[in-house]
């Protein structure tokens, strides 16, 4: 069997390699929305032609494409599998970029560009990664999967959960390569739930405002100050996570110099987001309608947070209702499992340190892989401060040090899980 050290020598001679697809990744302006990945998509085709590697297409609306590829042994599903985006959020203003958005420069040492954080750095880390185990391990025992899929940044309908509920991919372990940075390794993450409420007032002319009429936005603006209190309730973690939620909140709270921060594992992050209401200035509204956006922490589900809403809405008198809603409750892959573990072993190995386990605040698609039985996890290079805005970049080195480390990870978990 193929030894780990002769395969690591082989990554480290296609480091460059690797460094020019994230830069040509970058150049190639895949925003979401409008979300049309036809040309990013035809790049990477032209890519694995050329690396000899076979993939299938999704693409269950025009242009919004997503790549599959499959090695290994003849498996009915993928033992490891690797998943990324290859849509990007929109740049915002031009001019507050120092670079060009689309350049792929490296200056001192970063990598600039929108989407080198999140994520194309870490989908040319994980192609290089597929790439290198397909190619130099011969009789690879057991069977791995790469999707590279186009709309996670608008909520991973079409790419991520169309693999999962159409063509029915059930991987046991997933590793996705957003951005964690290359010392962290995010296990879970917080719920979402989003949540449409709606206030009915009474018309008056605005002459006789406050004395007569029933204003449904200054109702609904009390009724978003009681939700934002929810955020002071704190949960009880599962266990297992205690340590996590604990680290996690330490290290968000050092990052962005915010000590409060600290409770955003045990707490609900609470926004409200968009207010609507009324039908002229001169009519004391009669209607208003708000958009809240929660993040659940572990411990809690999205039954429970819908209840705490109802309960202050029920002080209205029936004049305050839900009207629509969604979510996802929150998710985790248990901290003992194998590819945590191969992951941890790797990092030492390759970096001298272990990554430090950690939470995410948002979501992910791992959420969809693990509501079907995988163990999803986050590693990826990037530098989680500049995402989604002026500048955005990735460290060189982290790139490279996620590819050794995921490559290293990916021996381990196989060679000790033969068929």
């Amino acid at each position: 069997m193929v030894d780990a050290d002769f395969l690591m020598r082989k990554f480290k001679e296609e480091e460059d390699d690797l460094i020019k697809l994230t830069q040509e990744l970058v150049k190639i302006p895949s925003v979401n929305p409008p979300g049309d990945m036809t040309e990013i998509t035809g790049f990477l085709r032209d890519y694995f032609n050329d690396a000899g590697l076979n993939y299938e297409a999704y693409e269950p609306e025009k242009g919004v494409i997503t790549l599959y590829l499959k090695s290994g042994r003849d498996e009915e599903h993928d033992f490891l599998h690797f998943n990324g985006h290859i849509d990007v959020v929109p740049i915002g203003e031009r001019s507050k970029w120092t670079v060009d958005p689309f350049g792929g420069e490296i200056i001192d040492g970063y990598l600039y560009g929108r989407g080198s954080s999140d994520m194309k750095a870490g989908v040319a880390a994980t192609i290089k990664v597929f790439e290198i185990l397909t190619r130099y391990w011969e009789g690879l025992p057991r069977r791995i999967g790469l999707s590279l899929v186009p709309d996670e940044e608008t909520g991973g309908r079409l790419g991520t959960r169309y693999l999962i509920d159409k063509v029915g991919i059930r991987p046991k372990y997933v590793v996705i390569g957003e951005p964690s940075t290359s010392f962290r390794l995010e296990i879970g993450e917080k719920g979402v739930y989003n949540i449409t409420i709606r206030v009915e007032g009474f018309p008056a002319h605005a002459s006789l405002s406050p004395h007569v009429g029933d204003n449904a936005i200054m109702k609904v603006l009390k009724i978003g100050d009681e939700i934002y209190k929810l955020s002071e309730k704190t949960v009880d973690v599962p266990e297992k996570l205690k340590d996590v939620v604990e680290n996690s909140g330490f290290i968000v709270a050092q990052y962005f110099k915010k000590p409060s921060l600290s409770r955003l594992y045990k707490s609900l992050s609470i926004n409200v987001g968009m207010i609507r209401g009324g039908d002229k200035i001169n009519i004391v509204p009669s209607w208003a309608e708000i958009d809240v956006d929660i993040r659940i922490p572990h411990g809690w589900t999205k039954d429970d947070v819908r209840k705490m809403v109802e309960d202050i809405l029920a002080k209205y008198d029936g004049s305050a209702k839900i009207i629509s809603d969604r979510g996802e409750n929150p998710s985790y892959t248990d901290p003992d499992s194998p590819i945590i573990q191969s992951i941890l072993e790797a990092s030492k190995d390759v970096m001298g340190f272990e990554v430090t386990k950690h939470l995410v605040a948002g979501a992910t698609d791992g959420r969809f892989f693990r509501k079907v039985g995988s163990d999803a996890v986050i590693y990826g290079p990037g530098e989680p401060g500049r995402i989604h805005s002026y500048d955005e970049r990735v460290s060189v080195d982290d790139i490279k040090k996620v590819g050794e480390v995921l490559l290293k990870a990916s021996y381990n978990l196989i060679s000790s899980n033969p068929f």
